[in-house]
């Protein structure tokens, strides 16, 4: 079972998870090597199935994001208290494209939960699931150019502690497992070279976790979410995760997590096979666009959607009973005509109701950049904030660029 972050209803799950020992033996037929386009139309019927969606938490955001879905619309963050809670909003604040003081606060904040030896365990949360995704997080959050600042050497040094003589991790306190193992890996693999022994240990465990058509087990039975999660490792280690280098492996670990499609573009756990579930859904599009795009999310920076670029003049917050001032820049970086419109709008968050707002709506041209200047007087009472939004037109408007959010202090 994947656990990216630990919550309550992750135990219940795991109970769950035991009763169906039975499934064990449940292997599906290994099919023909995967390629690009079928690795496409896949995401694609995912892409389409979360359409149909009406939220979506930060790992789906990240995954939508990574493969070309702006999911800024639907994003909304989940609630914080741990290191991995705080890892998970930064990227999906991140991927979502919020350009506010958000990320910045988040990454503050799990950085301040780091020790002086390294991990990032709380009285209430020690697993080592919080330091392996305090390490991604801000790896993550590096690579799309936020400042970060922590020991990174230190939390890797006290992630290869924890590991196993079986040459896996145990991120959860349940046991050692695949998905620890692979979490592991993909924080180690920025400095992969230091670490060789460690990595091959790991590596070694995984092999011995794997069935002949390829997909991994879990607490006994098969699991794609495992299988998943194995992906984003191997393709974090600049290996391709149908012919990774070694002996040992077997089948294909892709073609064996594709198995679990349905055909409304969802995917299924072992226990459940004719059920759309969330978090194996989730997974899927996560490691599915590692594959295709054959980078890590985790250790490289986002894509630019759209080929358009959104540069905000303003203050990190403005106040109440005073001026809004901004000027925003919007430029077309690719070669073909944009058709943009561009909206700075005041909200009263308390009712969601929007106060005031100007726009500039046109057809930019290749390498064109278009400027907006405009501004707000903000009430001396009341709760506000000013978004920016970036779409194509008033009829469709499909948003082109996640909104920016600017607070009212």
């Amino acid at each position: 079972m994947m656990k990216r972050f630990i919550s309550k209803w992750s135990v219940s799950i795991l109970c769950f998870f035991s009763l169906q020992v039975l499934f064990a033996g449940f292997l599906l037929p290994q099919a023909e090597a995967a390629t690009s386009d079928s690795i496409s139309s896949s995401i694609e019927e995912l892409q389409a199935y979360y359409s149909a969606q009406g939220a979506y938490n930060d790992w789906e955001a990240l995954g939508l994001r990574c493969t070309g879905v702006a999911p800024a619309d639907k994003y909304s963050v989940g609630e914080l208290s741990s290191a991995s809670d705080y890892a998970r909003s930064i990227m999906g604040t991140i991927a979502a494209g919020d350009e506010s003081a958000s990320g910045n606060a988040y990454i503050q904040q799990l950085q301040s939960m780091q020790s002086i030896e390294g991990h990032f365990n709380t009285e209430e949360n020690s697993s080592l699931n919080q330091t392996i995704w305090a390490v991604i997080a801000l790896t993550f959050a590096e690579a799309n150019n936020y400042d970060v600042s922590y020991n990174a050497e230190a939390a890797r040094s006290y992630i290869i502690g924890q590991q196993d003589v079986s040459g896996g991790f145990d991120e959860s306190g349940w046991g050692v497992d695949v998905d620890s193992t692979a979490h592991a890996l993909v924080a180690l693999a920025p400095d992969k070279e230091a670490h060789i022994a460690v990595i091959d240990n790991a590596l070694s465990y995984l092999k011995g976790q794997q069935a002949e058509s390829g997909i991994f087990t879990s607490w006994g039975t098969a699991s794609p979410d495992s299988t998943a999660a194995v992906i984003e490792a191997m393709v974090a280690l600049g290996e391709d995760p149908q012919n990774p280098a070694g002996e040992g492996w077997q089948g294909n670990m892709l073609d064996a997590l594709m198995e679990y499609q349905l055909p409304n573009g969802a995917f299924f756990a072992s226990w459940a096979p004719d059920e759309a579930n969330a978090m194996t859904t989730g997974n899927a599009l996560l490691a599915l666009g590692d594959s295709l795009n054959e980078k890590s999310k985790y250790l490289n920076e986002l894509d630019n959607l759209n080929d358009l670029s959104l540069a905000v003049e303003a203050s990190d917050s403005f106040s109440l009973d005073s001026d809004a001032a901004m000027v925003l820049s919007l430029g077309n970086m690719g070669d073909t005509l944009k058709d943009v419109l561009l909206i700075a709008a005041l909200f009263n968050t308390e009712n969601e109701s929007m106060i005031n707002y100007t726009y500039l709506s046109r057809q930019l041209q290749i390498g064109e950049t278009a400027v907006l200047g405009c501004g707000f007087t903000i009430p001396s009472s009341g709760e506000y904030e000013v978004r920016i939004y970036t779409w194509d037109n008033w009829g469709n408007k499909n948003p082109l660029l996640s909104p920016v959010s600017i607070p009212v202090n």
